[in-house]
């Protein structure tokens, strides 16, 4: 089972509030990690941010959003318990990131992971 969640922005889905912090959270790949800027017609800009996140229950899902940190750019994932019964195995999640208000500064961006754990992903171009 494969499940997709787009976030865009810094939004979030308003009934996933429950963060559960590291619990639930089994690791990452890193080569499953891109980043890439749109600069193609029409404006603006955009950064995008893809991967995949394993979770040890399928009620679990997998947010990336802006983490505030300075200097550079970071995301965080958010692992969340979305309640009810789920398959207590190993599940993949794929998250996807889209900043329209990235300026193109950055290099890299670096992921932080729930477990404390970090990963520097570089920015492409896609032109």
């Amino acid at each position: 089972m494969l499940a997709v969640l787009w976030i865009v922005g810094c939004s979030h889905t308003p009934d996933l509030e429950s963060t559960i912090g590291s619990a639930g959270f089994s690791g990452s790949e890193a080569s499953t990690w891109k980043a890439w800027t749109n600069d193609m017609p029409p404006e603006p800009r955009s950064l995008h941010v893809i991967g995949e996140v394993i979770v040890t229950n399928g009620r679990y899902v997998a947010q990336i959003k802006p983490s505030g940190e300075t200097p550079g750019l970071h995301c965080r994932i958010d692992v969340i318990d979305k309640g009810g019964v789920g398959i207590t195995a190993l599940t993949s999640r794929k998250v996807h990131f889209i900043d329209t208000e990235y300026d193109g500064s950055d290099e890299k961006l670096t992921v932080h992971f729930p477990d404390g754990t970090t990963l520097d992903v570089p920015i492409e171009s896609a032109q």
